[in-house]
């Protein structure tokens, strides 16, 4: 067997005592165990979106980036750099560029908080 941990319901206790649980309170016990960075974008909001494109300005962070660049006050930043920085504010923590896509997933989260992104070729 190897170190550490067995999951929850491999424990003789713990397979009775999620028996008695009702069903929300089970759901409840198998989605804290599924969490993960990816989980934190939910907790953003527009302010936190607003917010961190100022603090980007105020830093000098220039447009240069992908494809995907957010639009406020006639202004564009990477949509990508932007949503991580939200992701901070929200969440209190970093979370790394390599774990999410910043195409179109970053596009849809953006675009459902009513961000505009505009969409540019690579070379500029």
């Amino acid at each position: 067997m190897a170190l550490g941990k067995k999951p929850l319901e491999g424990r003789p206790l713990a397979r009775r005592a999620l028996a008695k649980m009702r069903p929300r309170e089970r759901d409840a016990v198998s989605s804290a165990r599924m969490t993960g960075p990816r989980d934190g974008f939910s907790k953003i909001r527009r302010e936190h979106i607003e917010q961190a494109f100022r603090e980007m300005e105020r830093e000098g962070i220039g447009a240069r980036g992908g494809s995907y660049f957010v639009k406020l006050g006639g202004k564009e930043l990477p949509a990508k750099r932007v949503l991580r920085a939200a992701y901070k504010l929200a969440n209190g923590d970093d979370i790394p560029a390599s774990t999410f896509s910043g195409g179109t997933f970053t596009a849809k989260i953006l675009e459902a908080l009513g961000v505009e992104v505009v969409v540019r070729s690579s070379g500029g």
